[in-house]
């Protein structure tokens, strides 16, 4: 009995989550959404960035955005792979079709998170692959073209938080609409649906359906000037708002 009393009690070592991501809008959505899960988040833009914590830190899930700037699935999921190999890693992507989903699958991605993804099924989600007892409601609700109760659903109810992030959102749209706009006057459509990719994901976590309906009719006829016209009427209604 006495040895129990004098004995320390050690501090439970918490699940640590690799967030890798590199749109500014998503990493601080994502961040913001994964914090009151209380598990220590280490954060990369790029992946030579997720490589380092990585090698520094013993991740109990990697949760990766799969179109980097020095990064593409594949290579994502083996060099992770390779310096953690029983860790979680899960892909988070703006293109969640059945085939681009069973090919990351295919890769080896334990599952695969479409985005925008809600505050709720993402913490849910977390919390189910971690073990931590975390239930939010996360039931569909109908989506208006700029639906703020949509929006707020989307980030936990927290205003402070839709406001931050709108303002990010629209500080990067014009800079995303002249992307778009060069990639479509040069007859890139590579660039340009990568531009869209990104953008679709910032669309969705801010509750601009409009502008993600845009985007994507952009991305499917990235030749076509109505609606890239569309496309760019709508980047000006959202700056508006």
């Amino acid at each position: 009995m006495e040895y129990l009393m004098n004995t320390p009690i050690l501090p439970r070592i918490l699940p640590r989550i690799l967030l890798v991501e590199d749109n500014p809008i998503s990493r601080e959505f994502l961040h913001e959404a994964l914090k009151p899960l209380g598990f220590p988040i280490d954060i990369a833009e790029t992946l030579s960035m997720a490589l380092a914590l990585a090698r520094n830190y013993q991740h109990a899930l990697f949760l990766c955005d799969v179109h980097l700037p020095d990064g593409e699935p594949g290579e994502i999921f083996s060099t992770l792979r390779q310096l953690q190999k029983n860790t979680l890693l899960i892909a988070v992507t703006a293109d969640i079709s059945t085939s681009a989903t069973q090919a990351l699958i295919d890769m080896g991605y334990q599952e695969v998170w479409g985005k925008p993804i809600p505050m709720a099924t993402l913490q849910n989600n977390v919390a189910r692959l971690l073990g931590a007892n975390h239930v939010v409601d996360d039931s569909p609700r109908p989506v208006e073209m700029w639906d703020e109760a949509a929006a707020l659903r989307a980030v936990g109810g927290s205003e402070a938080t839709l406001k931050a992030l709108r303002e990010m959102f629209r500080s990067d749209l014009p800079q995303h609409g002249k992307i778009i706009a060069q990639a479509f006057h040069a007859d890139d459509a590579a660039s340009l649906k990568a531009e869209c990719h990104k953008l679709l994901a910032a669309c969705g976590f801010v509750g601009a359906a409009g502008l993600s309906h845009a985007v994507k009719q952009l991305s499917e006829s990235p030749d076509d000037s109505e609606k890239l016209n569309r496309f760019l009427q709508d980047i000006e209604a959202c700056l508006k708002i």
